[in-house]
């Protein structure tokens, strides 16, 4: 092969290797214990909607790979009932950046409504994956039961 050809072959794989790992974004492993686990590979990637019971303390755990096009992930954020989750300064973010090993939410116990967190992880070359999950919180049926039980009783 003669010089020209191998340098134009040698800058074109170059090329190519770049574009693929600028378009690239981690892969983010999201786990809630006892009802499932979910892979996020998109910078938004859409809502997991999930039903929970009341009153019952959950936490999520997470983690990222970039290693399939030689990257690496540098950090993690996560912020619950955020008003605007493109926002890097809304108060519902529990850090001010990406945080290098935080892969677990704290505790949350929550009664009633409709709750949202958010998940990113972050990559060396600043590519984000993002993890969103809408939380439908449903009372017991044993304290709707004696809820409707004192209803009648007052009636």
């Amino acid at each position: 092969m003669n010089k020209r050809l191998s340098l134009m072959v040698t800058v074109i794989t170059l090329v190519t290797l770049s574009a693929v790992a600028a378009a690239a974004n981690p892969v983010l492993s999201v786990e809630l214990s006892g009802h499932g686990s979910w892979v996020f590979t998109q910078p938004a990637s859409g809502l997991v909607v999930l039903e929970l019971a009341a009153d019952i303390p959950i936490s999520f755990t997470w983690s990222g790979d970039a290693s399939a096009y030689g990257g690496e992930v540098v950090g993690y954020r996560y912020g619950w009932d955020l008003v605007d989750p493109g926002d890097p300064n809304d108060p519902g973010w529990t850090s001010a950046g990406f945080v290098p090993d935080l892969q677990v939410s704290s505790p949350m116990t929550f009664s009633s409504g409709i709750h949202r967190l958010h998940i990113v992880a972050m990559d060396d070359a600043g590519s984000t994956t993002e993890a969103g999950f809408h939380l439908v919180i449903v009372e017991s049926v044993s304290n709707r039961t004696s809820t409707w039980s004192a209803l009648k009783r007052r009636f």
